[in-house]
């Protein structure tokens, strides 16, 4: 699964646009799904989609088609760090970690997020004031833009939406410039939480 994403996302970014679709199945992913800025002239609209997810209401676990084990927990800013300048659409997949790392899912810095009907699920092992996992990061701490994970926001008019948050810290964190993103209609369930203050 990760040799054949890398590739993926590989030429998806060299021919300015591609979906990506993963197929009704479990995946693991040890490493990073990342896309690395270029320059200012050259931008890239990627989609990735799964095959839909089951929320529950009666707020037991959430199921899905497409599940993604996202096992990396090295020292990059996420799981799936996007820089190019562009555009990224995740639809219709649930995330999962069964790693137990801190590192959250997704942060995005140049690349305006459309990040809608998908479940992020933290580790089975926490729920409540206990979790410690964040599921999507809007730009870095800088204030330099261009390449690296502390690079700004400047993924303006993104859409984060129907999302659901299961066993979350944190479901979306605003950081540097982390201007206009429209954040709507998403469900924290409520085995989500934190015990930190500034959270």
């Amino acid at each position: 699964d990760d040799q054949k994403m890398t590739s993926a996302i590989a030429q998806a970014v060299s021919a300015g646009s591609g979906t990506i679709e993963l197929e009704a199945r479990a995946h693991a992913f040890a490493n990073q799904w990342s896309s690395a800025y270029v320059s200012s002239s050259v931008t890239s609209a990627i989609r990735i989609i799964g095959q839909g997810v089951a929320y529950n209401g009666m707020w037991g676990n959430p199921s899905a088609a497409t599940t993604c084990d996202m096992q990396y927990s090295g020292a990059g800013a996420a799981r799936m760090d996007f820089q190019h300048l562009g555009s990224i659409e995740i639809t219709g997949i649930m995330f999962e970690d069964t790693v137990a790392s801190t590192v959250p899912f997704l942060q995005t810095t140049n690349a305006t997020p459309n990040i809608h009907d998908n479940v992020f699920a933290g580790n089975a092992s926490v729920s409540g004031v206990t979790c410690y996992q964040d599921a999507i990061v809007l730009g870095g701490t800088g204030t330099t833009t261009g390449a690296g994970d502390t690079a700004p926001y400047q993924g303006y008019q993104g859409f984060i939406a129907r999302n659901f948050f299961h066993r979350i810290r944190c479901g979306v964190s605003c950081q540097t410039y982390a201007n206009s993103p429209h954040i709507e209609a998403n469900t924290w369930s409520i085995t989500c939480g934190s015990n930190s203050s500034s959270i």
